[in-house]
């Protein structure tokens, strides 16, 4: 399996300079046919020449470093694994930057269901507005111990969304990560604790 290193840091223009000398230009085609046969080295030069290209085309989507490092991540381990399917009559470039979209495409996808789980915090017996106040706050009083369950910066980013009304990014600020880990977290959160809900329902 390859394994990708991708740090975010400054690129300037002498970078671009760089790689733009002609000396320093890939034969596209012979990088190409390369990858095609699994040579790690030409898929090296591959990821050194678009990985940040890659990375400020996904950035400008996201608007979430994490998010565009991901996104960087998966492009690239789509084109290895995939390799045997390249079309040689296609430019890399649209090979790249089409996969990106693709993977841009994916993200927002995954964004879009962590959302609508994240608002999606009727969890006991709020809606069942004909129970009995007693069952009601029974339930609450499980909520509670269940909480106590969670890892512990799981439990403490669930109470902020929850019950403090913080939103995902200005929980993110405030623990001083990503929006997406933020969303990851509660989303986790529900899950289990739907599940430990449902367990409870059955018995």
């Amino acid at each position: 399996m390859i394994r990708l290193s991708f740090a975010r840091q400054p690129y300037s223009i002498s970078t671009f300079s760089i790689l733009a000398e002609p000396n320093q230009v890939l034969n596209m085609n012979i990088v190409l046919a390369k990858i095609k046969d699994g040579d790690h080295k030409a898929f090296k030069s591959l990821f050194e020449t678009y990985h940040y290209k890659i990375y400020q085309f996904s950035l400008r989507f996201t608007n979430d470093n994490d998010a565009a490092e991901d996104i960087v991540q998966n492009v690239f381990v789509h084109i290895w694994n995939n390799r045997h399917k390249l079309n040689e009559q296609v430019s890399l470039d649209a090979i790249v930057f089409k996969t990106a979209k693709q993977e841009i495409s994916n993200w927002f996808r995954t964004v879009k269901s962590r959302e609508q789980q994240i608002e999606d915090i009727s969890l006991f017996a709020e809606d069942d507005v004909d129970e009995d106040v007693e069952l009601i706050e029974s339930r609450k009083v499980q909520l509670y111990k269940l909480l106590e369950t969670l890892p512990e910066k799981r439990r403490e980013i669930f109470i902020l969304h929850r019950f403090e009304g913080l939103t995902c990014q200005e929980i993110a600020q405030h623990l001083h990560i990503s929006k997406s880990a933020v969303e990851n977290q509660v989303s986790l959160a529900l899950t289990y604790l739907r599940k430990q809900v449902e367990l409870s329902k059955s018995l």
